[in-house]
């Protein structure tokens, strides 16, 4: 596998070799990948199939699908949580919905993107204040008290051997900021202690707290990171608290994580190769579950809906192929749903909203820009004009 290809579709790649890559080269690798991923695709059969029609443009201008603002009753299992199925419905968010997710940053176009989308089911509106600086590589982020808090990710700095777009030249440097949105406007918070530095992280909440886990920083040595931090309501004053654990999961680099059952579930992730282990962190510690299900993969999304986590594609690097493929996870079991929907893709971005996950972009081999909803019986493609395509993004429920 050359440079280009292995840095077109895996975040974990290092980013001074992806620095090294001319831009012409990178835009190259695109191609690359999207024509290796069709050959394995067409290997595996009819059931593995990669989406080869052009996208959605985003200037179609038909009306989007309109949910009816219908939130789902908690279901038994998250009455005796404690949770609401609106309110605790992924790993991005889990406080009492405003019916608005936010987006923000990602890779697209041949560059690091800094804009800001908030969507309400019919449609998506750019945010047009200033904020974070343009970063990629999921910087991690999640929902606390009614505020979007955002973590770390792969920042492009002015100066350096890469050359964008616009001709202009730049570095990568990791990020170790946080930040918080409030719905009106984007706040730098000057938290100490703060986590070090990193990209492809993973955040969510549990107990009132953000729960920061792994991650990577290719610029520090050793570049993994398997620690866990928590950031409460005094942490906007405090900062973060890092929590000593006697376990952690072993495959912190780009995994997927979303609470159930007052717990938080991870998934996935790597190191040097994926792995396909289910952890649970309970506020104490990790512990590994004996539960079989979907392959080892990085770069899925993983949400709560009704009782239950769902998980959608990742980048599969032992076959060096994107997934489509959809699970759910009951606390004991996965279970492979059997329907259609996006196509396969990895580093997506998924959230809940008014009862439904809503799903955008990800990367299978172009920047997707396209938006889905799945309401636990079907993936729905909603027909909206919305942000460029990208992936390795954020996005969370407000």
């Amino acid at each position: 596998m050359t440079h280009e290809e292995k840095a077109a579709v895996d975040p974990s790649f290092r980013h001074d070799a992806i620095d090294a890559i001319p831009l012409s080269r990178r835009i190259g690798a695109l191609v690359v990948s999207l024509v290796a991923a069709a050959l394995s695709l067409a290997a595996c059969g009819d059931d593995a199939t990669i989406d080869m029609m052009p996208n959605a443009r985003a200037d179609c201008g038909v009306p989007a699908v309109d949910d009816g603002g219908l939130v789902d009753a908690p279901s038994p299992a998250q009455a005796d949580a404690g949770l609401d199925s609106a309110a605790d419905a992924d790993g991005a968010g889990h406080e009492p919905a405003t019916g608005k997710l936010l987006l923000f940053g990602g890779t697209g176009g041949g560059d690091t993107r800094g804009d800001t989308w908030l969507f309400d089911g019919k449609v998506w509106a750019q945010f047009n204040g200033p904020g974070p600086s343009r970063r990629s590589n999921s910087p991690a982020m999640a929902t606390l008290n009614g505020k979007a808090v955002l973590f770390g990710g792969a920042i492009m700095v002015d100066g350096g051997p890469l050359t964008g777009p616009d001709g202009g030249h730049y570095h990568t440097e990791i990020g170790d900021d946080t930040w918080a949105f409030d719905g009106a406007a984007w706040t730098h918070v000057a938290a100490s202690p703060s986590p070090p530095a990193r990209d492809s992280a993973v955040m969510s909440t549990l107990d009132g707290k953000l729960v920061l886990f792994g991650g990577q920083n290719q610029n520090a040595a050793p570049p993994t990171l398997v620690d866990t931090w928590t950031f409460d309501a005094t942490g906007f004053a405090t900062g973060w608290t890092k929590q000593t654990t006697t376990a952690w999961p072993v495959s912190p680099i780009s995994a997927s994580m979303a609470p159930l059952n007052g717990k938080l579930v991870l998934f996935g992730g790597s190191t040097d190769s994926p792995e396909g282990y289910t952890w649970t962190y309970d506020g104490t510690n990790w512990v590994m579950l004996a539960a079989s299900g979907p392959a080892a993969r990085i770069g899925a999304v993983m949400a709560r809906l009704d009782g239950r986590l769902v998980l959608f594609g990742g980048f599969d690097k032992h076959a060096f192929r994107n997934l489509d493929d959809t699970w759910t996870f009951d606390g004991v079991m996965w279970t492979q749903f059997e329907g259609s929907g996006p196509s396969a893709r990895a580093n997506s971005v998924m959230a809940p909203l008014n009862g439904k996950l809503v799903l955008f972009g990800g990367f299978d081999g172009r920047d997707q820009d396209d938006t889905w909803t799945f309401d636990g019986r079907a993936w729905t493609r909603l027909n909206v004009s919305g942000p460029p395509g990208r992936w390795c993004a954020a996005m969370t429920s407000l």
